[in-house]
């Protein structure tokens, strides 16, 4: 008896995104995160929003006031690609060692699950490495900018 496998990535996608919205709503319910006195527009006001998670976590703050460089924008689109990119490849490690377990000693099953393990493995390499590369470029592109 297989199990159908393909049923199982809509449900454990649907699952995450529910166990994501979750913690959102939960810590939107802390009132210490929302400021006395919000900005007028929206732009300052998720950049107000996030200062102030930054300074409660001790995560650092961001630049309420004033535009960022086309150089930071490139870097923060950058990295949500990659971040995307690097959850995919973990869900295809987990979606291979789940085919790995499942496969009840097939030895073709095994074979398949094991190379999509070796993808998967080198994808979340190239997507650190990719996530470094950039944010040092970026780095030594804003330092060199604003020396001249």
């Amino acid at each position: 008896m297989e199990l159908p496998i393909k049923k199982f990535i809509p449900t454990i996608c649907l699952a995450t995104i529910l166990l994501l919205s979750a913690s959102y709503a939960v810590n939107a319910q802390d009132t210490s995160l929302v400021p006395t006195d919000p900005p007028k527009s929206a732009t300052e006001r998720s950049r107000g929003n996030l200062g102030t998670i930054g300074n409660i976590t001790g995560l650092g703050t961001i630049q309420e006031k004033g535009d960022v460089g086309i150089y930071e924008k490139i870097a923060l689109i950058a990295n949500i690609a990659l971040s995307f990119v690097g959850i995919i490849a973990s869900a295809y490690l987990i979606y291979a060692g789940f085919r790995w377990i499942t496969a009840r000693g097939n030895e073709e099953q095994i074979t398949e699950a094991k190379g999509t393990i070796k993808s998967s493995i080198i994808g979340l390499v190239v997507v650190f490495i990719s996530y470094v590369v950039v944010n040092f470029v970026v780095t030594k592109v804003i330092t060199a900018v604003i020396s001249t």
